[in-house]
């Protein structure tokens, strides 16, 4: 058994190694490249374990020690959406609030009810075994979209400023709302007796708005002990403390840490006027590495996790790759109504680009935040020994993790690899200020 030091040595290497054979031979954006470098390593393993059966064995049984939900939730996202936010432009996003902050939470909460009465209508007609609660949980999973590739395709392509803005804005936010609405349907389904429609609301908004709130605190002070010192390597220090113990000081708090680190660093992003030119071109490489390196190790497991997932749905395969193929098009439906109404009401007030519905839509992309949050899911004896959920009742981890990765996969290739064409039809020769 490997110990943590090793554990990351490994990773480092073999990022290192897909990111280079994916610049040099694939070619494709680093999000797609490195996502199917990673499946391809997972096929590569299960075809040597043809030879020697103890290879998958042990690579799974690696896998599985890492805990990829831990290292996602409770670290690269906490340095993902810092480094993300570090980037929106406040007075421009000041101007789309209100798209953005409906956009946000509509894309979670209305995707997430859409898919949960769909699917759990698809799962008694077709005999899934799967609840309504579980399938509110799997839309609450699957909701959050991913801005990272989609952004710079639209910047490459010249996309409008304003659609730029739509899309990092909600993409950012709603990956905070989708982690707290995922731990406050958990709860509900934990213990449901004892959980009202009050304690819900109330659940939500200490989750959601003290996470913000905590944010815009952990900025103000990040954004002044900045201010005040002038040496890099202190104000470095600093945007490092908010990423890390900022993110655990919202976990503690009961906070979503997710919308913390949005909220700081936005505002650290937009206070940094307040320092020296060469500082800021310094903080700025410093965390442009952190967030490549970041999504590069993110996605090469993500593809890595397919050894892990295929084994715990071999026993049911046949019926949960039904369910994976049914959720990809109940997904793309539900991101599609979710986009359309917040659309419908807000359009007479503020101006949309041509075919926004489509690209919102189709560049919804699924990362590895979905995968996190569904490997969260305890296996079926942690539930009856922990939470003494009866054996019938129990979640099928299975096929909801199955559910979760078919449609991350299908969001990034066939998405990911189709959204340029897509986004160069609709805004070609458009500008906006």
């Amino acid at each position: 058994m490997m110990d943590g030091y090793q554990v990351i040595a490994v990773v480092i290497v073999l990022t290192t190694l897909l990111n280079y054979l994916n610049r040099r031979i694939l070619k494709l954006h680093p999000t797609i490249g490195m996502m199917l470098a990673g499946i391809l390593v997972a096929v590569g393993v299960v075809v040597v374990g043809r030879f020697n059966h103890e290879i998958p064995r042990r690579v799974s049984l690696w896998i599985a020690n890492l805990n990829f939900n831990d290292l996602v939730l409770k670290g690269l996202l906490g340095f993902l959406l810092f480094a993300g936010a570090r980037h929106i432009n406040l007075k421009r996003m000041v101007t789309r609030l209100w798209p953005i902050g409906v956009f946000a939470l509509g894309g979670v909460v209305v995707s997430a009810f859409v898919i949960g009465f769909v699917f759990a209508w698809l799962s008694s007609m077709l005999n899934l075994g799967l609840s309504f609660l579980d399938c509110l949980l799997f839309g609450a999973i699957i909701s959050p979209t991913d801005p990272i590739a989609v952004l710079s395709i639209l910047k490459k392509v010249g996309a409008p400023k304003n659609l730029e803005m739509d899309i990092e804005g909600e993409s950012l936010f709603n990956d905070g709302i989708g982690v707290v609405m995922f731990i406050v349907v958990g709860r509900v389904m934990i213990n449901p007796e004892n959980i009202h429609m009050r304690t819900v609301i109330g659940l939500f908004g200490l989750e959601a708005l003290g996470g913000i709130a905590l944010g815009w605190v952990l900025g103000y002070v990040a954004s002044r002990l900045i201010k005040s010192s002038q040496d890099i390597k202190t104000q470095l220090l600093v945007t490092l403390c908010i990423a890390t113990g900022g993110y655990q000081l919202a976990d503690v708090l009961h906070m979503s840490g997710p919308l913390a680190m949005v909220v700081a660093g936005i505002i650290v992003g937009n206070h940094e006027d307040w320092i020296e030119p060469t500082c800021r071109e310094h903080m700025d490489s410093f965390w442009d590495i952190v967030d490549e390196v970041g999504n590069a190790i993110l996605f090469m497991l993500v593809g890595l996790e397919l050894l892990l997932v295929a084994r715990e749905v071999l026993p049911e395969w046949h019926t949960c790759i039904m369910a994976g193929l049914l959720a990809i098009p109940v997904v793309l439906i539900a991101r599609y109504l979710s986009v359309f109404a917040p659309w419908l009401v807000l359009r007479r007030k503020f101006k949309f680009s041509h075919g926004v519905l489509v690209i919102m839509t189709w560049g919804g992309l699924r990362g590895g935040l979905p995968l996190a949050m569904a490997l969260c899911i305890p296996t079926p004896d942690v539930q009856v020994a922990t939470f003494h959920v009866a054996r019938s009742q129990t979640l099928d981890r299975a096929m909801l993790l199955l559910m979760t990765y078919l449609v991350v996969a299908f969001s990034i290739f066939a998405q990911g690899l189709t959204i340029t064409p897509l986004v160069r039809h609709f805004t070609g020769g458009e500008t906006e200020e």
